[in-house]
């Protein structure tokens, strides 16, 4: 088997993995980066990825079922396909995911979709709920990478983010 193509997939700001993208790059693994934005179509470079013969490895930040309506209606970015689309398309040899969002991690109707997941990458240990359906590995916040304990606390279903402070 040949050495695989790294694809790193998401939308807007779903998409968290240009750090990882980077750095996997850095080390001289075979990585193409499908960030699509409302200024940039990812059409051509997914149509020359699905066209590859090589092994494929997805590594992603995206809701599974937002749809091509949904991407172009909420967030304006056009031509992007549902994750639960492209998964059969692609037909990668392993998929890694890595929440975007903290405080659902998961939407409701996504955990369906964590047969698709060969690797969970979890911000927090609060993840291994996850660990009885496929293979959580809790590697931290990506956003906030030379600090785990910078990872917000959670109880029950809520979650503090605080951004500033105002004095008054």
């Amino acid at each position: 088997m040949s050495d695989p193509l790294f694809v790193f997939f998401g939308a807007e700001s779903e998409y968290v993995l240009n750090p990882l993208f980077d750095e996997m790059k850095n080390r001289g693994h075979d990585c193409i980066e499908l960030h699509a934005t409302p200024t940039q179509n990812i059409s051509g470079a997914l149509e020359q990825v699905l066209r590859s013969e090589k092994p494929k490895v997805l590594v992603t930040s995206a809701h599974f079922g937002w749809d091509e309506h949904y991407m172009m209606s909420a967030m304006e970015v056009p031509d992007c396909p549902a994750l639960v689309d492209l998964i059969p398309q692609m037909k990668p040899i392993f998929t890694v995911y890595y929440p975007h969002d903290l405080s659902q991690p998961l939407l409701t109707p996504e955990v369906a979709c964590i047969p698709f997941i060969d690797l969970y990458l979890a911000p927090s240990a609060n993840e291994h709920m996850f660990a009885g359906r496929t293979d959580v590995r809790t590697v931290g916040w990506i956003k906030a990478p030379d600090d785990l304990d910078a990872v917000p606390e959670r109880w029950g279903r809520g979650l503090w983010l605080t951004m500033s402070v105002e004095m008054t």
